[in-house]
C-alpha cells in the first residue's frame, strides 16, 4: 500500500514521554497533515504504537530478573546459557531496534519504565457515590511499572473495592463478588493490550456505587464497531504486545474476551467515543442492576394500573402514598416532630422554614415530595422558594448532579 506523505512530513518518532509525533512545520495546515499521516500509517499497519522506539532506553535498562523468568518459561532453558548478546535477543524478539527498546519492550521488561513513559499508566479511583466527586473518594492509586505488574495491581484495586453479596451463603462466609472476577480479567487485559499508545493519556478505572467504568485512550481502530467486537471480531492494534500477552497475562488473542465478559455478566455496556477518542467499558453493579430491573417492572405495573384506573390522578395519589409509607419505615417520629411547627402553621417565616428543611435533611436524605408531605407545603413551591436557594447558599446539596434527576434527594452539607 502506498501512503502519500505531504511535503515537510517524515516518519513518526517518539519523544521522551513515548508520545509519537510526525515532523512538520508548526502552522495549522501542516499540523493537520501530521495527524492525518499518523492515522494513515497506523490504519495501513505501516507503524504500530508498541513498536515506536523509546528515547534514552536501551537494553541496559532491562529488568533482567523479569526477562530471565520469561525467557526460561518460553524457551525452557536459562538465559545464562544463551550465547547471543542481550541486544540481539531483544531485536530477534522484536522488542528493540539498534539497541533501543521500543514501547512494547519497555512496558514488558523495562526498568523504571514509569519515568520513561509516565503517561502509560493506569489511574484508579473509587468514589462513594454514583458521580465523580472532586473532594471525596474512598480509594485511589496510580499504577505503573511492568505490564504484568500493572495488570496484577489494577485487578487488586478493583477486587478490594468491589462489593460482596451473600447470595444465599451462611453468615460466616466472605460472600461472593457482585461481579465475577473474570469480567475484569478480560476487560483490563484488553485495555492494556489494545489501547492506543499514540495517545498521551492513561487508562482510567473509575468505580462508582452503581457501575465501574474502564476508559481506554483511543477509539476502536479502523472499521471496528461495538457490535463487531460483541460478535468476536478483532483488530490487533499492538501486535507485539498482543503476542507477548498470551504468555504473561490471561489473554488468548482470539477476539473472544468481550464475548466471554458478556457471557459471564450481560449488564456490561461499551461506548466507542470517536469524538472524545476513548473507548469505554461500563459494568453495571449487580445491586444497581437489580434495582433497575425492579424499577422497570414497577414502571410496567404502574402503566397497567393507569390503564385500569383513571390514569394520571390515581398514579399521583399512589406515589404520594408510597412516599408516605417510606417515611413511616424510617425516622417517622423524629421527622414528624421536627416538622410539626411548620406543618401546623401557614405563617412561618422564610428563616423558620429554611431551618426546618435543613434540620430534616440532617436526619436523612429526603426528596422534595417527602419534604412537602412532612411540612404540609406545595412541592413545587417548596423547591422553588426553599430547596433551590438553600442549595445555592451551600446549606444543602443535591444527591445527584442533575438538578431534575427523577430520584433527586437533598442532604445537608457536612461542616
Amino acid at each position: 500500500m502506498v501512503v502519500r506523505v505531504p511535503a515537510g512530513v517524515s516518519k513518526p518518532y517518539s519523544d521522551k514521554d513515548g508520545v509519537v509525533w510526525v515532523k512538520c512545520g508548526a502552522d495549522k495546515r501542516k499540523a493537520t497533515a501530521r495527524d492525518e499521516v499518523l492515522r494513515m500509517y497506523q490504519a495501513s499497519a505501516l507503524i504500530h504504537g508498541d513498536e515506536v522506539p523509546v528515547r534514552d532506553m536501551t537494553v541496559e535498562d532491562v529488568e533482567m530478573s523479569a526477562f530471565s523468568r520469561f525467557y526460561e518459561k518460553l524457551f525452557e532453558e536459562p538465559l545464562s546459557e544463551q550465547e547471543l548478546p542481550l541486544a540481539r535477543i531483544f531485536e530477534n524478539l522484536n522488542l528493540s531496534r539498534k539497541g533501543n527498546l521500543n514501547v512494547a519492550g519497555a512496558l514488558l521488561f523495562g526498568r523504571n519504565v514509569e519515568f520513561k513513559l509516565p503517561v502509560f499508566i493506569v489511574k484508579c479511583v473509587a468514589f462513594p457515590g454514583d458521580d465523580i466527586d472532586v473532594e471525596c473518594y474512598d480509594d485511589s492509586e496510580d499504577i505503573s511499572g511492568l505490564l504484568e505488574n500493572v495488570y496484577d495491581r489494577t485487578m487488586g484495586f478493583i477486587l478490594r473495592n468491589l462489593r460482596r453479596v451473600q447470595d444465599g451463603q451462611g453468615v460466616n462466609s466472605l460472600g461472593k463478588l457482585e461481579i465475577p472476577k473474570i469480567v475484569f480479567e478480560e476487560l483490563i487485559v484488553n485495555a492494556l493490550v489494545h489501547r492506543d499508545y499514540f495517545v498521551s493519556a492513561p487508562i482510567r478505572v473509575l468505580m462508582f456505587s452503581d457501575r465501574i467504568e474502564i476508559i481506554s485512550p483511543g477509539h476502536l481502530p479502523n472499521n471496528l464497531t461495538v457490535e463487531n467486537i460483541k460478535s468476536g471480531n478483532s483488530n490487533t492494534r499492538n501486535p507485539i504486545l498482543a503476542s507477548f500477552a498470551t504468555k504473561l497475562l490471561p489473554y488468548r488473542g482470539l477476539g473472544s474476551g468481550v464475548r466471554r465478559a458478556l457471557k459471564e455478566y450481560p449488564a456490561t455496556d461499551f461506548v466507542d467515543d470517536r469524538d472524545g477518542n476513548v473507548f469505554k467499558c461500563i459494568v453495571q453493579a449487580e445491586l444497581a442492576h437489580k434495582d433497575s430491573e425492579l424499577a422497570h417492572k414497577g414502571s410496567e405495573l404502574a402503566h397497567k394500573g393507569s390503564e385500569l384506573a383513571h390514569k394520571g390522578s390515581e398514579l399521583a395519589h399512589k406515589g404520594s402514598e408510597l412516599a408516605h409509607k417510606e417515611l413511616e419505615l424510617a425516622h417517622k417520629e423524629e421527622l414528624t416532630q421536627i416538622a410539626r411547627a411548620i406543618s401546623t402553621s401557614k405563617r412561618s417565616s422564610q428563616e423558620e422554614v429554611e431551618r426546618c428543611v435543613v434540620a430534616l435533611c440532617r436526619v436523612c436524605e429526603l426528596s422534595s415530595q417527602e419534604l412537602a408531605h412532612l411540612m404540609n407545603r406545595d412541592e413545587k413551591a417548596l423547591r422553588s422558594h426553599y430547596l433551590n436557594p438553600l442549595c445555592e447558599k451551600g446549606m444543602l446539596r443535591r444527591k445527584f448532579a442533575e438538578k431534575n434527576h427523577p430520584r433527586q434527594k437533598y442532604l445537608t452539607v457536612k461542616e
